[in-house]
């Protein structure tokens, strides 16, 4: 019985039980937590003032997930991102056609790749910015609407744009790792923009600091075996990787 369990756990527990299930009434969370439908009641009501989920008819369903806004994301794990930046700059050889994605982890690579002759390709507004006055570099910035929250362009046209260009290498971030090997991302037109970023390049390294184990996202993207490699700053990728080894997929631990 979980009836005694504390309010923190069992909001942890409808979590899972939504993310796994997708909306579920009150009674079967009941169920599956072993607890009353008035004590239900009383969690997805708190759990709806703190922005979890979103109340249904007769239930409830976890509110859209979203990345936090990438000012105060930029700040997080600094260190981590800039020795994975490094060593991820070190995988680029000039001449080199690179895409950059969206995302704090990217543009901590951008930094490293400055001053080097490379043509510089990117979705990301502070990415071209960064190498607009960069005279060793080309840059192309692919077209589609622009959203404020991550400071990039996205949708369609952006997908359109991806399918003209062949590159040699791509930066791709993500939302999280599921233990299944799936990156994540907790936006879905980014889903295909990053697939479009693999499929038009001809070998996709993914930036993951320790956070992004499990991270978080709704949405599955990639199978991280169909990465040349991974840079990362966690030291053990537990059953992750034997994966990578069979996959041929390079781990660069910082």
């Amino acid at each position: 019985m979980l009836c005694g369990m504390i309010p923190a756990l069992r909001h942890q527990s409808i979590m899972s039980a939504l993310r796994e299930r997708g909306g579920l009434s009150v009674g079967e969370l009941a169920q599956v937590l072993e607890v009353s439908p008035s004590t239900i009641r009383r969690d997805l009501s708190l759990m709806e003032d703190e922005g979890i989920l979103r109340r249904t008819f007769g239930g409830a369903v976890l509110s859209p997930e979203r990345d936090d806004p990438i000012d105060e994301v930029r700040l997080a794990n600094a260190d981590a991102k800039r020795r994975i930046a490094v060593a991820a700059a070190d995988l680029v050889e000039d001449g080199m056609t690179v895409i950059l994605d969206v995302g704090t982890s990217a543009l901590a690579v951008a930094h490293e790749l400055l001053g080097r002759s490379l043509t510089i390709v990117t979705a990301s507004v502070p990415v071209f910015l960064l190498f607009a006055e960069e005279p060793a570099a080309r840059l192309l910035l692919l077209g589609g609407g622009y959203r404020s929250d991550y400071r990039c362009t996205s949708g369609h046209m952006t997908e359109e744009a991806l399918r003209e260009v062949r590159a040699d290498l791509s930066f791709m971030g993500c939302s999280g790792i599921a233990g299944d090997g799936m990156t994540r991302d907790t936006t879905l037109d980014q889903v295909s923009v990053k697939r479009a970023i693999a499929q038009s390049s001809s070998a996709n390294v993914l930036l993951a600091d320790a956070t992004k184990f499990p991270g978080k996202g709704s949405y599955a993207v990639l199978p991280v075996t169909t990465m040349s490699h991974i840079v990362t700053d966690l030291d053990d990728l537990g059953d992750l990787t034997e994966t990578l080894a069979t996959a041929g997929t390079g781990v660069l631990h910082v």
